[in-house]
C-alpha cells in the first residue's frame, strides 16, 4: 500500500517536472508492475485537467490521457485473463 502511493506521488510529480516521455515510462512500468491499476487513474485525470485540450481527432473528447489509461487497463485484464487462464 506504501509503495502504491509513492508511486502516485512520484507520477504526479513527473507530471508536473518532466517531460510527458519520462511520465508515460513510469505509467507503462507502473502498469506493468501493479495488479490493480487503478490508481493511474488520477495522475492521468490531474494531467488532462491540466494541460489537456480537446482535439479533433477524437472527436473533440478533452481526456485523451484518461481514455488511454481506462483502454490499457481494460485490455491488459483482458489479456492477463485470457493467456493465465489458458496455461
Amino acid at each position: 500500500m506504501r509503495r502504491r502511493v509513492i508511486i502516485v506521488i512520484i507520477l504526479l510529480s513527473t507530471i508536473t517536472y518532466a517531460p510527458w516521455w519520462f511520465s508515460v515510462g513510469l505509467v507503462l512500468l507502473a502498469e506493468w508492475r501493479f495488479d490493480s491499476r487503478y490508481e493511474l487513474l488520477l495522475p492521468a485525470m490531474i494531467a488532462d485537467l491540466a494541460y489537456g485540450a480537446p482535439f479533433q481527432q477524437f472527436f473533440g473528447f478533452a481526456f485523451p490521457a484518461t481514455f488511454l489509461i481506462v483502454l490499457t487497463i481494460v485490455l491488459t485484464r483482458i489479456l492477463t485473463n485470457q493467456f493465465f487462464l489458458n496455461s
